[in-house]
Protein backbone atom coordinates (compact mmCIF):
# COMPACT_ATOMS: atom_id res chain seq x y z
CA UNK A 1 0.00 0.00 0.00
CA UNK A 2 1.39 3.38 -1.01
CA UNK A 3 -0.26 6.67 -0.03
CA UNK A 4 0.66 10.25 -0.84
CA UNK A 5 -0.76 13.58 0.26
CA UNK A 6 -0.25 16.80 -1.73
CA UNK A 7 3.23 15.81 -2.96
CA UNK A 8 4.87 16.30 0.45
CA UNK A 9 3.74 13.42 2.70
CA UNK A 10 4.14 9.76 1.73
CA UNK A 11 3.57 6.45 3.53
CA UNK A 12 4.20 2.96 2.21
CA UNK A 13 3.41 -0.34 3.96
CA UNK A 14 3.98 -3.95 2.94
CA UNK A 15 3.15 -7.39 4.30
CA UNK A 16 4.57 -10.65 3.01
CA UNK A 17 4.24 -14.34 3.79
CA UNK A 18 6.94 -16.81 2.68
CA UNK A 19 6.99 -20.59 2.80
CA UNK A 20 10.50 -22.04 2.56
CA UNK A 21 11.28 -25.64 1.72
CA UNK A 22 14.65 -25.48 3.50
CA UNK A 23 13.36 -24.61 6.99
CA UNK A 24 10.42 -25.84 9.03
CA UNK A 25 8.17 -22.84 9.43
CA UNK A 26 6.65 -20.10 7.27
CA UNK A 27 7.49 -16.48 8.05
CA UNK A 28 5.37 -13.35 7.94
CA UNK A 29 7.09 -9.98 7.84
CA UNK A 30 6.04 -6.41 7.23
CA UNK A 31 7.41 -2.92 6.72
CA UNK A 32 6.30 0.68 6.98
CA UNK A 33 8.19 3.71 5.70
CA UNK A 34 7.33 7.37 5.55
CA UNK A 35 8.76 10.57 4.13
CA UNK A 36 8.00 14.23 4.70
CA UNK A 37 9.21 16.69 2.04
CA UNK A 38 9.19 19.85 4.13
CA UNK A 39 10.63 22.01 1.34
CA UNK A 40 7.20 21.84 -0.36
CA UNK A 41 5.73 23.87 2.53
CA UNK A 42 8.15 26.78 2.54
CA UNK A 43 9.39 29.46 0.17
CA UNK A 44 12.86 29.85 1.70
CA UNK A 45 15.06 30.87 -1.22
CA UNK A 46 18.20 29.00 -0.14
CA UNK A 47 16.38 25.71 0.48
CA UNK A 48 16.19 23.79 -2.79
CA UNK A 49 14.95 20.49 -1.33
CA UNK A 50 14.40 18.98 2.12
CA UNK A 51 13.11 15.59 3.21
CA UNK A 52 12.85 13.60 6.44
CA UNK A 53 12.46 9.82 6.19
CA UNK A 54 11.81 7.04 8.68
CA UNK A 55 11.19 3.35 8.41
CA UNK A 56 10.73 0.01 10.13
CA UNK A 57 11.03 -3.24 8.20
CA UNK A 58 11.45 -6.96 8.66
CA UNK A 59 12.76 -9.61 6.27
CA UNK A 60 12.79 -13.38 6.61
CA UNK A 61 15.51 -15.65 5.31
CA UNK A 62 16.04 -19.40 4.95
CA UNK A 63 19.15 -21.45 4.22
CA UNK A 64 20.59 -23.67 1.49
CA UNK A 65 19.03 -27.05 0.59
CA UNK A 66 19.73 -30.35 2.37
CA UNK A 67 20.04 -28.82 5.86
CA UNK A 68 17.09 -30.59 7.51
CA UNK A 69 18.46 -34.12 7.10
CA UNK A 70 21.95 -35.63 6.94
CA UNK A 71 23.11 -36.83 3.53
CA UNK A 72 26.32 -38.56 2.51
CA UNK A 73 28.84 -36.49 0.60
CA UNK A 74 29.68 -37.94 -2.84
CA UNK A 75 33.35 -37.65 -3.72
CA UNK A 76 35.38 -38.24 -6.87
CA UNK A 77 34.80 -41.78 -8.21
CA UNK A 78 37.57 -44.30 -7.68
CA UNK A 79 37.90 -46.84 -10.52
CA UNK A 80 34.37 -46.07 -11.60
CA UNK A 81 32.80 -46.40 -8.15
CA UNK A 82 31.57 -43.32 -6.25
CA UNK A 83 33.09 -42.57 -2.85
CA UNK A 84 30.84 -41.55 0.01
CA UNK A 85 31.77 -39.83 3.25
CA UNK A 86 30.11 -38.24 6.26
CA UNK A 87 29.66 -34.44 6.04
CA UNK A 88 31.64 -32.29 8.46
CA UNK A 89 28.53 -30.41 9.62
CA UNK A 90 25.39 -32.15 10.86
CA UNK A 91 22.00 -30.92 9.67
CA UNK A 92 19.14 -30.07 12.01
CA UNK A 93 15.51 -31.09 11.36
CA UNK A 94 14.35 -28.30 13.71
CA UNK A 95 15.77 -25.33 11.79
CA UNK A 96 13.62 -22.18 11.70
CA UNK A 97 13.85 -19.10 9.50
CA UNK A 98 16.08 -16.13 10.27
CA UNK A 99 14.50 -12.71 10.83
CA UNK A 100 16.09 -9.31 10.26
CA UNK A 101 14.50 -6.18 11.76
CA UNK A 102 15.65 -2.77 10.53
CA UNK A 103 14.91 0.70 11.92
CA UNK A 104 16.23 3.86 10.28
CA UNK A 105 15.77 7.61 10.16
CA UNK A 106 17.28 10.04 7.72
CA UNK A 107 17.55 13.62 6.52
CA UNK A 108 18.17 14.82 2.98
CA UNK A 109 18.61 18.51 2.14
CA UNK A 110 19.80 20.48 -0.85
CA UNK A 111 20.76 24.15 -0.43
CA UNK A 112 21.76 27.24 -2.42
CA UNK A 113 20.43 26.18 -5.83
CA UNK A 114 21.70 22.62 -5.20
CA UNK A 115 25.29 23.72 -4.66
CA UNK A 116 25.32 21.96 -1.28
CA UNK A 117 23.64 18.65 -0.55
CA UNK A 118 23.58 16.66 2.70
CA UNK A 119 22.25 13.13 3.17
CA UNK A 120 22.32 11.59 6.68
CA UNK A 121 21.01 8.18 7.79
CA UNK A 122 21.03 6.37 11.13
CA UNK A 123 20.15 2.68 11.17
CA UNK A 124 19.75 -0.16 13.66
CA UNK A 125 19.56 -3.72 12.34
CA UNK A 126 19.04 -6.81 14.52
CA UNK A 127 19.10 -10.31 13.03
CA UNK A 128 17.73 -13.15 15.16
CA UNK A 129 17.81 -16.95 14.85
CA UNK A 130 20.89 -16.85 12.63
CA UNK A 131 21.46 -20.30 11.13
CA UNK A 132 24.98 -20.99 12.37
CA UNK A 133 27.27 -24.04 12.58
CA UNK A 134 28.17 -24.64 16.24
CA UNK A 135 31.13 -26.81 17.26
CA UNK A 136 30.09 -30.11 18.88
CA UNK A 137 31.92 -33.07 20.40
CA UNK A 138 33.50 -34.98 17.46
CA UNK A 139 32.51 -38.25 19.16
CA UNK A 140 28.99 -37.74 17.72
CA UNK A 141 30.47 -38.12 14.22
CA UNK A 142 30.51 -34.44 13.23
CA UNK A 143 32.61 -31.40 14.07
CA UNK A 144 29.72 -28.94 13.77
CA UNK A 145 25.93 -28.88 13.86
CA UNK A 146 23.56 -26.26 12.50
CA UNK A 147 21.47 -24.31 15.01
CA UNK A 148 19.35 -21.17 15.11
CA UNK A 149 22.06 -19.82 17.34
CA UNK A 150 22.89 -16.21 16.69
CA UNK A 151 21.55 -12.74 17.44
CA UNK A 152 23.59 -10.01 15.75
CA UNK A 153 23.19 -6.22 15.87
CA UNK A 154 24.53 -3.67 13.39
CA UNK A 155 23.94 0.03 13.96
CA UNK A 156 25.60 3.11 12.63
CA UNK A 157 25.48 6.20 10.46
CA UNK A 158 25.97 6.93 6.78
CA UNK A 159 26.61 10.45 5.53
CA UNK A 160 27.12 12.01 2.10
CA UNK A 161 27.92 15.66 1.36
CA UNK A 162 27.87 17.03 -2.19
CA UNK A 163 29.41 20.43 -2.93
CA UNK A 164 29.39 22.34 -6.22
CA UNK A 165 31.79 25.27 -5.61
CA UNK A 166 32.13 26.28 -9.29
CA UNK A 167 29.44 26.14 -11.97
CA UNK A 168 29.69 28.06 -15.27
CA UNK A 169 28.55 27.40 -18.82
CA UNK A 170 31.82 25.63 -19.69
CA UNK A 171 33.25 24.49 -16.37
CA UNK A 172 31.92 22.57 -13.37
CA UNK A 173 33.64 21.30 -10.20
CA UNK A 174 31.87 18.78 -7.96
CA UNK A 175 33.05 17.41 -4.60
CA UNK A 176 31.49 14.36 -2.93
CA UNK A 177 32.42 13.26 0.58
CA UNK A 178 30.98 10.12 2.14
CA UNK A 179 31.39 8.59 5.57
CA UNK A 180 30.10 5.35 7.09
CA UNK A 181 30.54 3.99 10.60
CA UNK A 182 29.08 0.64 11.61
CA UNK A 183 29.15 -0.81 15.13
CA UNK A 184 28.24 -4.47 15.26
CA UNK A 185 27.91 -6.79 18.22
CA UNK A 186 27.15 -10.46 18.66
CA UNK A 187 24.39 -10.29 21.26
CA UNK A 188 23.89 -13.98 22.00
CA UNK A 189 24.43 -17.59 20.95
CA UNK A 190 22.76 -20.76 22.19
CA UNK A 191 22.91 -21.62 25.88
CA UNK A 192 26.33 -22.80 26.99
CA UNK A 193 28.18 -21.34 23.97
CA UNK A 194 29.93 -17.97 24.23
CA UNK A 195 32.19 -18.02 21.18
CA UNK A 196 32.50 -19.47 17.68
CA UNK A 197 35.68 -20.08 15.72
CA UNK A 198 35.34 -18.47 12.30
CA UNK A 199 38.86 -19.26 11.06
CA UNK A 200 42.33 -20.19 12.28
CA UNK A 201 45.79 -19.21 11.09
CA UNK A 202 49.06 -21.20 11.06
CA UNK A 203 50.67 -18.77 13.53
CA UNK A 204 48.13 -19.65 16.27
CA UNK A 205 45.83 -16.69 15.72
CA UNK A 206 42.10 -17.33 15.66
CA UNK A 207 39.20 -15.36 14.25
CA UNK A 208 36.29 -15.58 16.70
CA UNK A 209 32.72 -14.47 17.15
CA UNK A 210 32.38 -13.73 20.88
CA UNK A 211 29.14 -12.78 22.62
CA UNK A 212 29.09 -9.19 23.82
CA UNK A 213 31.88 -8.17 21.41
CA UNK A 214 32.21 -7.07 17.80
CA UNK A 215 31.96 -9.84 15.25
CA UNK A 216 35.36 -10.95 13.93
CA UNK A 217 37.65 -10.72 16.97
CA UNK A 218 41.30 -11.61 16.28
CA UNK A 219 42.55 -13.69 19.21
CA UNK A 220 46.22 -14.52 19.68
CA UNK A 221 49.12 -14.19 22.08
CA UNK A 222 50.73 -10.91 23.01
CA UNK A 223 53.93 -10.22 24.93
CA UNK A 224 53.93 -10.26 28.73
CA UNK A 225 54.61 -6.82 30.21
CA UNK A 226 55.76 -5.65 33.64
CA UNK A 227 54.18 -2.80 35.58
CA UNK A 228 56.26 -0.27 33.58
CA UNK A 229 55.15 -1.62 30.21
CA UNK A 230 58.42 -3.41 29.44
CA UNK A 231 58.37 -6.81 27.73
CA UNK A 232 59.29 -9.66 30.07
CA UNK A 233 61.78 -12.37 29.07
CA UNK A 234 62.49 -15.77 30.59
CA UNK A 235 65.85 -17.12 31.85
CA UNK A 236 66.93 -17.90 28.26
CA UNK A 237 66.18 -14.38 27.05
CA UNK A 238 63.06 -15.35 25.10
CA UNK A 239 59.92 -13.23 25.33
CA UNK A 240 57.22 -14.73 27.55
CA UNK A 241 53.92 -14.96 25.63
CA UNK A 242 50.66 -13.94 27.25
CA UNK A 243 47.50 -16.00 27.35
CA UNK A 244 45.33 -15.70 24.25
CA UNK A 245 43.56 -12.34 24.18
CA UNK A 246 41.74 -10.08 21.75
CA UNK A 247 44.22 -8.24 19.54
CA UNK A 248 41.60 -6.28 17.62
CA UNK A 249 38.82 -6.83 15.14
CA UNK A 250 38.52 -7.23 11.39
CA UNK A 251 35.83 -4.53 11.30
CA UNK A 252 37.12 -1.06 10.38
CA UNK A 253 36.22 1.82 12.68
CA UNK A 254 34.88 3.76 9.69
CA UNK A 255 35.03 4.09 5.89
CA UNK A 256 35.42 7.44 4.19
CA UNK A 257 35.82 8.68 0.63
CA UNK A 258 36.47 12.02 -1.08
CA UNK A 259 35.85 12.44 -4.79
CA UNK A 260 36.60 15.48 -6.95
CA UNK A 261 35.21 15.72 -10.46
CA UNK A 262 35.98 18.44 -13.00
CA UNK A 263 34.13 18.98 -16.25
CA UNK A 264 35.26 21.41 -18.94
CA UNK A 265 32.96 21.36 -21.96
CA UNK A 266 33.10 17.68 -23.08
CA UNK A 267 36.17 16.77 -21.04
CA UNK A 268 35.82 15.05 -17.67
CA UNK A 269 38.51 14.42 -15.05
CA UNK A 270 38.08 13.02 -11.57
CA UNK A 271 39.96 11.35 -8.75
CA UNK A 272 38.92 9.49 -5.61
CA UNK A 273 40.59 9.15 -2.21
CA UNK A 274 39.47 6.22 -0.04
CA UNK A 275 40.20 5.88 3.67
CA UNK A 276 39.53 3.03 6.10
Amino acid sequence: VSLGYKDFLFVEATDRQDWFSTVNDPVNYASITGSFIFSELTDISWLSYGKIIGGWAQAGNATTPYRLENYAVTGTPFQGDPRYSQPNTASNPGLKHELKTTKEVGLEVSLFDRRLGIDLTYYDVVTTDLITPIQVDPSVGYNFKLFNAGKLQNKGIEATVNINPVRTNDFRWDITWNFAKNDNKLLELIDGVNELTIATAPFQARLLAVTGQQYGQIYGTDFTYDENGNKVVDADGAYIPSAQKSLGTVTPKYNMGLRNNFKYKNLNFGFLIDMQ
